[in-house]
């Protein structure tokens, strides 16, 4: 959804009753409007806001994560990507 220039919140309240599975990636822009691929929750999108939607909503699809930002090593951002995504959800939960 960033990279189409939509909120992916506003989206997944818009389509909830059809939300079966949830792809996360960020990204943050160019000047150009070129995405560059960022640490989930550390770009355009509001992670915590987006898991808090889907706890409050007791969604229960499966969720992919993307991270392409380093191809040649991407081992050590996917770990930050998955903390951070655990992070959200710990937030949320209390």
């Amino acid at each position: 959804m960033l990279d189409s220039g939509f909120d992916p919140l506003a989206i997944a309240k818009q389509f909830r009753q059809r939300l079966y599975a949830v792809h996360i990636k960020d990204f943050i822009f160019t000047r150009s409007g070129v995405p560059q691929d960022i640490v989930v929750g550390q770009g355009n999108l509001d992670l915590v806001a987006f898991v808090r939607y889907l706890v409050e909503t007791n969604w229960s699809g499966s969720i992919t994560l993307e991270y392409e930002g380093d191809v040649a090593n991407p081992v050590a951002a996917l770990r930050q990507c998955v903390q951070a995504i655990h992070a959200a959800f710990d937030s949320v939960a209390r």
